[in-house]
């Protein structure tokens, strides 16, 4: 069983950048999905909503994800994550997410129509929230 999951809407931004600083730090162990995926298998390079300002402020920092795969949520995928942190807005979730047990909500604005300033804060605030889940975790496992 992976560890975490991260959810948004298109599985373009903020699920695909808590995915790439998650695996950073802790290889292997997080994936990305979207409640709402035009093109499941298609590369985050090639949404049709403009990932430009997405890609670049992520390559700022590194890896690239423009040639990650998106992902369709799916009831199933719930099953296989320790944890799911859901960060698509509610009116896009489909009725199998409850928040609750191991499925938790972050409240974080999906950065597509911002200016490169406000994408920036974002995925500042994303990273922010990551490495907060990683070090309880270290936390716990030193604890163990």
């Amino acid at each position: 069983m992976k560890e975490i999951l991260f959810v948004c809407v298109n599985n373009v931004g903020r699920s695909q950048w808590a995915e790439s600083i998650y695996n950073n730090a802790r290889p292997g162990q997080a994936e990305s999905a979207g409640t709402s995926v035009d093109e499941p298998d298609g590369f985050v390079g090639d949404w049709v909503g403009g990932p430009d300002l997405i890609i670049h402020v992520q390559n700022e920092e590194g890896p690239n994800i423009a040639r990650n795969r998106r992902k369709q949520l799916t009831e199933d995928m719930l099953q296989k994550f320790g944890r799911v942190v859901v960060m698509a807005q509610p009116e896009t979730w489909p009725n199998f997410i409850q928040i609750g047990g191991h499925i938790d909500q972050w409240e974080i604005n999906d950065p597509v129509n911002m200016t490169i300033g406000e994408v920036r804060l974002t995925r500042t605030l994303v990273k922010s929230k990551v490495e907060e889940l990683i070090n309880g975790l270290v936390e716990l496992e030193a604890q163990a």
